[in-house]
């Protein structure tokens, strides 16, 4: 099954954070790590986007559009591909049932107050809210290129490492389920993010100490993504109990 969208406002939140205080991926995925100070260091994101005119391949006309945040991990799987964990994946309430059962993927219900005006708004600031029953709440506008911590090379290598991974893992039914995505390189812009409230990402990677949601790593926003994305008909492999089900 192939589905076909637009991601518009793309805006990637990335933190890094040492290896030993993130919770195991299953057995198929390892982290990506960056050594720094002698640490191995992982990263995580939280991305906020819209989606837009997502339909199935030859169906245009049964297109819809949603805003969406996902809570995701960096890995490479077991072939060695770059590829993204996602550890928790909201959406509006009436999208859940379909997503999760259509799609196989780990929905949860969200409301969304992102910003609908950033392009007659070019200088910012825009401002990003997910509530779902905790709260990530940002600021945001236009600023230079930042890193915070490790490094994995100049602003575009940071970017590419973000955004280029061509497989997407999550657990929905004890089941480690896989998605392939294409990645056409696009535009994208570093941004001065403020962070009001954290807590969403707290909640959902618990073992991390809240504090260090307090600092991002990088952040940048990608105006117009087209994206094509392989949802796998069936499950990989099972995954142990002491592996968190995402939703």
């Amino acid at each position: 099954m192939f589905l076909e969208t637009e991601l518009r406002d793309c805006l990637y939140l990335n933190w890094a954070l040492p290896e030993r205080a993130l919770p195991r991926l299953p057995d198929a995925l390892r982290f990506d790590t960056i050594e720094d100070g002698g640490e191995p260091y992982a990263f995580a994101s939280a991305v906020l986007l819209r989606q837009r005119g997502v339909h199935l391949r030859g169906l245009p006309a049964l297109a819809f559009s949603h805003p969406q945040c996902n809570v995701r991990l960096y890995a490479l799987d077991a072939d060695d591909v770059p590829s993204i964990f996602f550890v928790r994946m909201f959406l509006p309430l009436a999208l859940v049932p379909a997503v999760r059962a259509a799609l196989r993927q780990p929905a949860e219900s969200a409301r969304f107050d992102f910003p609908r005006d950033r392009e007659s708004a070019p200088a910012g600031p825009w401002r990003w809210s997910v509530e779902a029953g905790a709260t990530l709440t940002v600021e945001g506008r236009p600023g230079s290129p930042s890193v915070v911590g490790p490094r994995v090379g100049e602003w575009e290598r940071t970017v590419a490492f973000f955004r280029e991974r061509a497989r997407g893992y999550a657990i929905l039914g004890r089941k480690l389920r896989r998605l392939e995505t294409s990645h056409p390189p696009v535009d994208s812009m570093p941004i001065a993010a403020r962070l009001e409230a954290t807590e969403l990402l707290a909640a959902s990677l618990p073992e991390v100490e809240r504090e260090r949601f307090a600092t991002l790593h990088s952040a940048f926003l990608c105006p117009r993504v087209a994206l094509t994305v392989e949802v796998e008909s069936r499950s990989r492999v099972s995954v142990p109990e002491q592996v968190p089900a995402a939703g």
